[in-house]
């Protein structure tokens, strides 16, 4: 099937291929070196399980794109859960609002970027 597509997977090249422009990616996107290079393994192991979901319709390159994309929105969102669950249960002497603000514009910044990449998608295909 995947052989007479226009776009092929091949998860061996992966890392030599992507690494580096996904995790520039991230790291613009969480501004944070550690969590760009998790978000990276993330995406190339989310890749690896969800092989059967690829649609030949797009290439590799952006379909790696996008689960990155849905993968920093729910750090994003994990991210926002404990802030909140931190602030309110008053274990720790801080202030979070701050922070929660800033993540709640980075989550709505990440779901426009994914909802856009999905939209481009769908009518490239």
């Amino acid at each position: 099937m995947l052989s007479e597509s226009r776009y092929t997977l091949n998860p061996k090249l992966w890392v030599k291929t992507y690494f580096d422009t996904l995790y520039r990616f991230a790291v613009v996107r969480v501004s944070n070196t550690e969590v760009a290079k998790y978000l990276v393994q993330e995406t190339f192991l989310a890749a690896l399980r969800n092989v059967e979901t690829f649609k030949v319709e797009i290439s590799e390159k952006n379909w790696l794109f996008t689960i990155l994309d849905i993968k920093a929105s729910k750090e994003a969102r994990e991210t926002k859960y404990w802030l909140r669950l931190l602030s309110k249960s008053k274990m720790v002497e801080h202030d979070y609002s701050k922070l929660l603000k800033e993540i709640e514009e980075i989550i709505n910044i990440l779901t426009a970027i994914v909802k856009t990449s999905q939209n481009d998608l769908k009518t490239n295909s």
